[in-house]
């Protein structure tokens, strides 16, 4: 093979050289992710776009995550405009959703994660301490 035929594949996302199969080419399934997780990302050019296997993987866990926060945005959102309320006590949110639950064992100190609606058994931080303009750029819709 010559090498005038060798063409360089770059990842679309953090632009390392591709020297082996560990990559896609960004198809619909993918360019859907991106939409979500990167929705100013430009990929109208006519060439073909590739991404490498860790920024596929990392990609979809993005994904996964900003979709798990927005479903949970959805449930809070219902019970606010039900209860004509501009706050929700979540473990109440989270019993009506989940249907009754043994609450006995939940201290007061028990909380529930406002992204993923999940019980934090050990380890929450308030999303007073958090940079709120991160949550502003990467997950505008909560």
């Amino acid at each position: 093979m010559h090498p005038t035929n060798l063409k360089k594949i770059f990842c679309r996302l953090c632009l390392n050289s591709i020297r082996d199969a560990n990559y896609q080419i960004i198809r619909e399934n993918i360019k859907h992710a991106l939409g979500i997780v990167f929705p100013t990302l430009n990929l109208e050019e006519n060439d073909k776009h590739f991404i490498c296997k860790v920024c596929y993987e990392k990609l979809f866990a993005a994904f996964n995550f900003k979709s798990i926060c927005m479903d949970t945005e959805d449930i809070i959102f219902l019970h606010i405009n039900a209860s004509k309320v501009s706050v929700a006590d979540l473990k109440e949110v989270y019993i009506k959703e989940k249907g009754y639950i043994q609450l006995t064992d939940v201290g007061e100190n028990q909380r529930i994660c406002r992204l993923c609606f999940q019980f934090v058994t050990y380890g929450s931080v308030s999303l007073n301490e958090v940079n709120v303009d991160i949550l502003d750029i990467y997950i505008p819709q909560l």
